[in-house]
């Protein structure tokens, strides 16, 4: 198991840990040890008082196809914690071409959403994320010439579109 972040609730006295776990691979042809491959991640929470686990969460792998030498392979990435709101939502990202994909999962439930929010290439020589207890996704994103802070509202939906707060 590897910690991947820590966020703690916006509404209560919970911590949420996203542990992302890995397993040792093995060479079926030789029979040897190959190395270790991901095998999976949960979002656990925890009561901050008792320090006692409530609840877990799997956090599914985003999911795409992509050219490799010329051949359409499958691939799975991680998707990294971004944060928590009100009410038990769960926001995660991973990069992907044009910007990141994003997936919000919701305590007790097993539907999970998913959307996109577009970054232009240049804009990500560094960028931090931040997640607001309401859902506003805020980042600093910097090209090689400037900087720029920028907003997202995620609880109105994916659809909305990114404003620049500053440059």
């Amino acid at each position: 198991p590897s910690l991947e972040q820590i966020v703690p609730a916006p509404d209560g006295r919970k911590l949420y840990l996203k542990i992302d776990y890995y397993k040792e691979t093995v060479d079926e042809s030789t029979n040897t040890h190959a190395g270790i491959g991901y095998d999976g991640s949960v979002l656990w929470t925890m009561d901050v008082a008792t320090g006692k686990y409530l609840d877990s969460l799997e956090v599914p792998v985003l999911e795409r196809v992509e050219e490799h030498w010329g051949k359409r392979v499958q691939t799975e990435h991680v998707y990294s914690f971004v944060g928590a709101s009100k009410g038990g939502k769960f926001f995660f990202s991973a990069p992907d071409s044009g910007g990141y994909a994003l997936l919000v999962l919701e305590s007790g439930s097993p539907e999970q959403r998913t959307g996109f929010i577009r970054v232009d290439d240049d804009e990500l020589a560094f960028n931090a994320f931040h997640l607001s207890e309401d859902g506003i996704l805020s980042a600093l994103l910097a090209s090689a010439y400037e900087a720029k802070v920028v907003w997202w509202r995620l609880e109105a939906g994916f659809g909305c579109g990114r404003r620049r707060l500053w440059r």
